[in-house]
């Protein structure tokens, strides 16, 4: 069965990347959730997707501009708070969710891979960056028994052009791949389970 993946937890019945949008994708059924991770101005690491904060909250203002208080002081469109890296995964921690981590700044690997590790969550963990692959995050996350993965599409663009998934995760040796429903065959599947690879279909839930 290929585990369902809840895009930035259940952006559907709640605010995207929101400590309520994990637990609605756990009391829906979800198999595991994606989240983004970005750094504040004050070195804290917060879930949110986009570069500034214009669109998931009151506020505006670019994330690594504003400090943990400032971005904390604003709500969403159902009035919750932006969470820190630390509080998801507390939460995520007391359910069954895998825990897939898009990176938006690879160089935000080690304090991610630390985080996971403090709370015990290393084996149901993925970590990736989807936008900006650096090739050491595999033996980073491999080093702390977390995997390291690839996402299908753009983020194949460009440095290692339109590839064959699998060709790229042998490249970096990856073990994880996060595939969204109109990227995902059959030919896909088997091969991801032939080459033991751990796939999770995204889904906007």
């Amino acid at each position: 069965m290929l585990p369902i993946i809840g895009h930035r937890g259940r952006r559907r019945v709640a605010a995207e990347n929101t400590i309520r949008s994990f637990e609605a994708a756990a009391n829906w059924g979800a198999d595991g959730v994606e989240f983004d991770v970005r750094r504040t101005r004050d070195d804290e690491l917060v879930v949110v997707h986009d570069a500034t904060v214009d669109r998931t909250t009151t506020g505006d203002g670019r994330v690594d501009r504003l400090s943990l208080a400032e971005i904390q002081s604003l709500t969403t469109g159902d009035g919750e708070t932006v969470p820190t890296l630390e509080q998801s995964l507390s939460a995520i921690g007391e359910t069954a969710l895998e825990i897939w981590i898009d990176l938006k700044d690879p160089d935000l690997v080690d304090d991610v891979v630390s985080a996971v590790t403090r709370h015990g969550l290393a084996e149901r963990s993925v970590v990736f960056a989807g936008q900006k692959f650096a090739d050491d995050i595999p033996r980073r996350a491999h080093d702390a028994g977390i995997r390291a993965g690839i996402t299908i599409g753009p983020a194949l663009a460009g440095r290692y052009g339109p590839a064959d998934p699998f060709a790229v995760i042998e490249t970096l040796d990856a073990d994880a791949l996060l595939v969204t429903a109109e990227a995902v065959t059959d030919a896909l599947l088997r091969e991801a389970i032939d080459g033991d690879v751990h796939t999770g279909l995204l889904v906007d839930c």
